[in-house]
């Protein structure tokens, strides 16, 4: 069987912080990434230089300030890979993160989106006023986070982009119109992806939250009046 050949994207905005841990894990992952997409969002730090500096392992698109969504989907644009796996620049993946979701995409065929199980961890940086405000689950939990899921490219296409109006939330959106056309999800068992909270997380930013939950809410309602199937199975389910 021919390897899946996957494209890693990663958006990035004012990340330098964090950037290069992220491009590192994502690397160091076996098999290794088809390719490593960094979109540079407009950033006013040294995220660019960053990125650039791991030279002909990772490729990297410059662009003006849009936000991550409209990164995303300039990355996925940008791909040539048999599936999309995004990651954000603040997270990381585990070693065996890429390969225990290839697996199960191999078993599954091409029209199921593989995810698996998030660990959340407040980073070391934060101070204790923001790290009171910060919410992290004590356990990992299963979920269709950006970071966690493999997309295979026909999928996507299919899907279609990530709506670029959306300030947060728009994966939610994402999945919930790839539910609507009855792509299945199959989850594995493992942590695939390690979330970094701190005050620059999208939650944190409430300036948007109340106008976009009401839009999700109302594409959900609005979806629902003719749902299709909706499929999620664990690893190792019939």
């Amino acid at each position: 069987m021919t390897a899946l050949r996957v494209s890693v994207v990663i958006p990035c905005y004012d990340s330098e912080r964090y950037l290069g841990e992220a491009v590192e894990s994502a690397l160091g992952q076996r098999p290794a990434p088809h390719e490593v997409i960094v979109v540079d969002d407009g950033s006013g730090d040294d995220s660019a230089t960053v990125a650039r500096s791991f030279g002909r392992h990772v490729t990297v698109i410059d662009s003006a300030h849009r936000g991550a969504s409209a990164a995303r989907n300039l990355g996925a644009a940008a791909a040539s890979g048999d599936a999309i796996a995004f990651l954000d620049a603040d997270d990381v993946w585990l070693p065996g993160s890429l390969e225990a979701r290839v697996t199960l995409s191999a078993g599954a065929g091409m029209n199921v989106i593989v995810a698996g199980l998030v660990e959340q961890f407040i980073c070391p940086r934060v101070d204790e006023a923001t790290r009171e405000r910060l919410v992290c689950p004590s356990a990992p939990r299963r979920g269709r986070m950006a970071g966690s899921m493999l997309i295979p490219a026909g999928v996507f296409a299919r899907v279609g982009p990530i709506d670029e109006t959306l300030q947060l939330g728009e994966m939610i959106d994402w999945t919930s119109r790839a539910d609507a056309l009855g792509v299945e999800t199959l989850y594995s068992d493992r942590v695939v992806l390690r979330r970094r909270l701190h005050d620059r997380n999208s939650t944190m930013q409430t300036g948007h939250l109340q106008r976009d939950y009401l839009r999700l809410l109302r594409s959900s309602v609005n979806r629902q009046r003719s749902p299709a199937q909706v499929v999620v199975r664990n690893a190792g389910q019939d």
